[in-house]
């Protein structure tokens, strides 16, 4: 039997409940969900993931979003007409 060893992390408490609730969903524990990710690191020598830095358009709609004043449209129309406006 291969030994193991205790991996110890901090999180978010929100981040965790939200993390462990999706998890269970898929039938996966917190652990199991760190050991994949462990084992696909290991295997590839890079994350199972892109990580990008956003660009400034970017960054500026997630604090919109963040604030609450990203603009909204209850149709297709409005959005089409709002994007012709700003043309």
């Amino acid at each position: 039997m291969a030994s193991t060893t205790m991996v110890h992390i901090r999180v978010d408490e929100k981040l965790k409940r939200e993390a462990c609730a999706a998890l269970d969903g898929m039938g996966l524990s917190l652990s199991d969900a760190v050991r994949l990710l462990l084992v696909r690191v290991a295997a590839e020598k890079a994350l199972p993931f892109e990580i990008r830095v956003p660009n400034t358009s970017t960054i500026r709609a997630m604090e919109d979003v963040n604030v609450g004043t990203l603009e909204s449209f209850k149709s297709v129309t409005a959005l089409m007409a709002s994007i012709d406006e700003n043309n």
